[in-house]
């Protein structure tokens, strides 16, 4: 979580309990404490003489405070431990000095934009308003912890800054991406969490590496998202993430989501429960690259078209417990599983695309469960058992009868060639059940 100096103002500690020396230069380990979060800055002599400088420059301070420089002996063990102590002090005397001003230099010295809730909020607008605006899980989280703090006091003109049109610019955003990244957040034993209050009108969210205990209120989003990308963030369940501020994950203590697209790939989903009830408005379901072994709760969407379940290891799509219900599937994603059978695909009547790629499919006959689907025009069988044997093209099509011409096989639509070698098949097929071609 993100300290915050103004709720601290007595309850802080710069201390340097190490160095270490790196290819002939002396890092000094700075240790900042303020509340309860602490973390580490290194700096070199250079560095506290420069930041003296612009003090001395800037703010009167007296230049004789930092400890003067060494030209000889510089690197002797006794010295280097002499100097830590005394640039501790220098350091606990110009912060105690410049504690309510807390000039740029220091601020960036210290490293207080990206740990300290007043100073890393004044970059949120400028990332806001940019093209694709993205913002760490500790930005969001200062944000929320602003809120809840008071106003800076007139004397503390270092941490004044416009809330308005902070708050502004979060109203106004409209597609927001937040990276959870390890590196980005600080380690300490209570996590930064957040909530999403100040976004008003959010309609696009992707979350990346955001676990979802990390969210603590997700009202706001509720009846403006419209695209919900959350991916590689170790969600279990649908409940994750429909029911992320939920601690007994109890959706009838919930409302219902207005969002219709969601991406939930490359995380540790096995089941799809009643939690989908939640989004009866969903259009598109992302869950490629998960652990999926049941679906049953999606026969509640009737009105959901696309559907991506490719990199799951499937072995029977019957197992699922996905059937009829779904009358307005469209499009189905079931590449790179381990398929042997297409059973229970020709249950979607609306089904239009329909990718089974990379499995293992090794059966002409399986395509008969495809071959009475009415508005199928784009199956992808590439990369199974089948897609090796010769006319392998033309042996699919013949199994759609007189809608072979309308079915693109791999994304190739058939061509005259082969819609002729269908002709013959499907001819010889007919004098072989003892029906007439004609």
């Amino acid at each position: 979580m993100a300290s915050s100096i103004i709720s601290n103002q007595t309850q802080w500690k710069l201390t340097i309990p190490e160095t270490h020396c790196y290819l002939g230069k002396v890092f000094y380990h700075i240790n900042v404490q303020v509340g309860n979060v602490s973390w580490i800055v290194k700096r070199r002599y250079s560095e506290f003489a420069e930041l003296n400088a612009t003090l001395t420059r800037d703010q009167g301070l007296n230049k004789d405070l930092l400890p003067p420089k060494k030209f000889v002996g510089n690197l002797d063990p006794r010295f280097i431990d002499q100097r830590r102590i005394l640039l501790e002090l220098y350091l606990n005397r110009i912060f105690q000095l410049l504690l309510k001003t807390m000039p740029t230099s220091l601020a960036n010295f210290l490293d207080l934009g990206n740990h300290d809730v007043m100073f890393i909020i004044k970059e949120i607008p400028r990332k806001l308003v940019a093209e694709e605006a993205k913002l760490s899980v500790l930005e969001v989280h200062s944000l929320s912890a602003r809120l809840k703090l008071p106003c800076p006091p007139v004397d503390m003109i270092g941490y004044q800054h416009d809330i308005s049109s902070l708050l502004e610019s979060c109203s106004r955003t409209v597609s927001l991406s937040i990276d959870g990244s390890v590196e980005q957040r600080p380690s300490a034993e209570n996590p930064p969490t957040m909530d999403f209050i100040p976004f008003k009108a959010l309609k696009f969210l992707q979350l990346t590496n955001v676990p979802p205990d990390l969210i603590v209120s997700a009202d706001a989003l509720r009846n403006t998202l419209e695209r919900l990308s959350w991916i590689d963030s170790g969600l279990t369940s649908i409940e994750d993430a429909l029911l992320c501020d939920s601690v007994h994950k109890n959706q009838f203590e919930y409302r219902k989501w207005a969002v219709n697209d969601i991406n939930l790939s490359k995380n540790c989903i096995k089941c799809v429960g009643s939690a989908v009830a939640l989004v009866p408005d969903l259009l598109s379901l992302n869950l490629s690259s998960n652990q999926i072994e049941s679906m049953e709760g999606l026969n509640s969407l009737d009105k959901l078209q696309k559907l991506d379940v490719s990199d799951n290891g499937i072995l029977c799509f019957l197992d699922l417990g996905i059937d009829q219900r779904l009358a307005s599937l469209r499009w189905i994603n079931l590449a790179n599983n381990r398929l042997t059978s297409l059973k229970g695909l020709g249950h979607f009547k609306s089904l239009n695309y329909l990718d089974v790629s990379s499995n293992a499919i090794g059966n002409f006959d399986e395509i008969s469960h495809l071959c009475r689907l009415p508005h199928l025009t784009d199956l992808i069988m590439e990369n199974n058992s089948i897609s090796t044997n010769c006319d392998y093209r033309v042996k699919v099509l013949e199994l759609f009868d007189d809608r072979a011409s309308f079915v693109s096989v791999d994304g190739v639509p058939p061509s005259r060639k082969e819609l002729d070698k269908v002709a013959v098949l499907q001819a010889l097929r007919m004098v072989k059940e003892g029906r007439s071609p004609l």
